[in-house]
């Protein structure tokens, strides 16, 4: 079954519901106001549907993509165009709107009075069967492997990559998510989160190169600075790992003397860049001595080195950010 039919079957389980004046049918993917009918494609269903569920309540743009097309699309974000799509289909304004008022640097409400049926269930769009055991792992936390059946947490997933997308703008390399013991924190990371980064094509601009994990609680006898530097030992990007044997027999020393540490990340990315120019002359590389950055397709006569994001960066091209 293609993914747009497999769609399609999901949304046919999704009751009808009013949305204001309109009459949504998820299943017929149709909007009918006062006998006329709308008809839309499966993710443009999906938004109204997404919004419904959470009426009166501010949606950021990260959130939707995170929900309706689960991080993954080709080229420019298509939140906002899909918004856009959708407007021009109802006759809304987005200057005067009575459907979706956009809430300026936060996301999108929704105007209209939503009306549900008493016995409403929304579907969960886009999941995948699961045939690998037991989902349910009770105490335990879940990790990228059940990536497929985490749901429920898109608000909290949406927030941690705001964050992460805010902390790079800022040029900081450190997002500490806090929470009390059993709250889930270590499953939205490694379920929710990384497998987003870890795309091949990422999360709207944002990829994760190389992951690592490393559990202080664990830690004995003060060996802190050692745990870290064995998980810092793991980064390896592309299969080449960042660190040299030599280099790795330091990295606790490092770890007390950054400067070190950030030449030696930046020398490893340099090289990452140049391999990638080499395999595809017509590209850009950046990186910065906190945050490494990656390399994306541009004409240019020669790519410049050294640029600094994102002053420069943001002004040449769409950018992909690394999160360490």
């Amino acid at each position: 079954m293609s993914l747009r039919s497999e769609r399609v079957t999901q949304l046919g389980s999704v009751p009808r519901f009013r949305l204001g004046p309109l009459l949504v049918g998820p299943e017929r993917l149709t909007l009918i106001d006062d006998g006329q009918t709308i008809t839309l494609e499966p993710h443009m269903m999906e938004v109204p549907i997404a919004l419904a569920e959470r009426a009166g309540e501010v949606v950021s743009a990260e959130q939707l993509l995170i929900e309706v097309w689960h991080g993954s699309f080709y080229g420019d974000n298509p939140v906002h165009k899909t918004i856009a799509q959708l407007r021009r289909k109802l006759g809304d304004d987005s200057r005067q709107p009575r459907f979706i008022e956009t809430i300026r640097k936060r996301g999108y409400r929704l105007l209209p009075k939503v009306v549900f049926p008493d016995d409403y269930r929304g579907a969960v769009i886009g999941t995948q069967a699961w045939g690998h055991g037991n989902p349910y792992l009770g105490l335990q936390a879940f990790d990228p492997a059940h990536a497929d059946v985490f749901f429920g947490r898109s608000h909290a997933i949406a927030q941690v990559v705001g964050a992460l997308r805010a902390q790079l703008h800022s040029q900081r390399g450190l997002v500490l998510v806090s929470g009390a013991s059993g709250c889930g924190k270590t499953s939205l990371l490694r379920a929710g989160v990384v497998p987003l980064l870890c795309q091949p094509s990422g999360l709207d601009g944002l990829e994760a190169i190389a992951v690592a994990y490393c559990n202080l609680a664990q830690c004995r006898g003060g060996d802190v600075l050692d745990t870290l530097a064995r998980a810092l030992g793991e980064w390896a990007p592309g299969e080449r790992a960042v660190f040299s044997p030599a280099q790795m027999a330091r990295l606790t020393e490092w770890l007390q003397q950054p400067a070190l540490l950030h030449a030696a990340i930046d020398e490893a990315m340099r090289q990452r860049a140049q391999r990638a120019i080499a395999r595809r002359p017509n590209a850009i590389c950046c990186w910065s001595s906190t945050i490494p950055k990656r390399w994306w397709p541009r004409p240019a006569s020669a790519p410049p080195t050294g640029l600094r994001w994102p002053q420069r960066c943001r002004r040449c091209a769409p950018v992909r950010t690394w999160p360490c």
